[in-house]
């Protein structure tokens, strides 16, 4: 019996994953969260085998101390990240964190089937792109891209900026002050070499 975890804000996507996860695993008993804090709760009074974490939640995109957080109380348990959002920006922080693997939302049904089963029986999922990405680094000797070097609040900051929000927009959906945002966008500016927003999409556009 694996007991598995998925944690999503979607009910839709739940339902999916659960009908995916049965056609693999029939005995499985599934757990579901919609947020972060419930998830947590749950797996402090029940052990799972295998967590599925999506990491973007309505006003908030999660950060890698959650996964820390995760592993921390379960140590055992395999995590990983099934999100839409860029793998090429995310699967590599996260991973770090601890993840064990990442696979995208936008994947094929057989895309999806594959890496599911994959993950259920090494305990591990990267897809082959990222692979590709991880040795091509290696070669040629990138300990990280421009994007690594924000922090985990600075790429949040960067993916709403890049979304069209507004400074004030911004410190309202993550509830920070004004100053505190305009501090980050000055520190990603900075960290990342560039002057304006245009250059921050277009850094976005090519990693």
């Amino acid at each position: 019996m694996k007991r598995i975890l998925l944690v999503d804000d979607h009910s839709i996507v739940r339902q999916g994953m659960k009908y995916v996860i049965k056609s693999i695993i029939a005995q499985a008993e599934i757990f579901n969260a919609d947020d972060v804090k419930s998830a947590i709760e749950l797996i402090k009074t029940s052990a799972v085998d295998f967590i599925f974490l999506d990491i973007s939640f309505p006003d908030q995109n999660i950060s890698t101390t959650t996964v820390e957080l995760m592993k921390h109380i379960l140590p055992n348990a395999k995590i990983t990240i099934f999100s839409a959002m860029d793998e090429e920006i995310y699967a590599s922080r996260f991973i770090k964190a601890g993840a064990d693997g990442f696979i995208n939302k936008l994947s094929s049904d057989e895309e999806l089937f594959l890496a599911l089963d994959y993950f259920f029986k090494n305990g591990r999922y990267i897809s082959e792109n990222i692979k590709s990405k991880i040795i091509d680094d290696y070669l040629n000797k990138k300990t990280s891209s421009q994007i690594s070097l924000l922090s985990d609040k600075e790429l949040e900051v960067s993916q709403f900026i890049i979304k069209g929000y507004s400074t004030s927009s911004i410190a309202k959906t993550m509830n920070l002050k004004k100053s505190t945002i305009s501090t980050y966008k000055k520190r990603i500016y900075e960290k990342l070499e560039i002057s304006n927003i245009a250059e921050l999409f277009e850094i976005f556009s090519i990693i």
